[in-house]
C-alpha cells in the first residue's frame, strides 16, 4: 500500500483542516482563542509525548495614528 500523496492531494489536505480551524475559531473572543489553541498544544503533547517546540512571539500591536 502507498501512503504517498501527491502535491494536490496534500495541499487540498491542508486546505481543509485550514478550513476546520477557521470554523472553530469563528465568533470567539480573544481570550477563548487563546484557550483553543492551548488545548490543541496540551492534546498534541499528549498523543505525541513531546511538547511542541516552537518560539512564542508577542502578539501584534495596533499601529498607533
Amino acid at each position: 500500500m502507498n501512503d504517498e500523496k501527491s502535491l494536490d492531494e496534500a495541499l487540498d489536505e491542508c486546505d481543509a483542516w485550514g478550513n476546520r480551524v477557521a470554523d472553530a475559531l469563528a465568533g470567539l473572543s480573544p481570550e477563548e482563542v487563546v484557550a483553543y489553541f492551548a488545548q490543541a498544544q496540551s492534546r498534541l503533547k499528549q498523543t505525541t509525548g513531546k511538547p511542541l517546540n516552537l518560539p512564542v512571539r508577542s502578539a501584534p500591536q495596533p499601529a498607533a495614528d
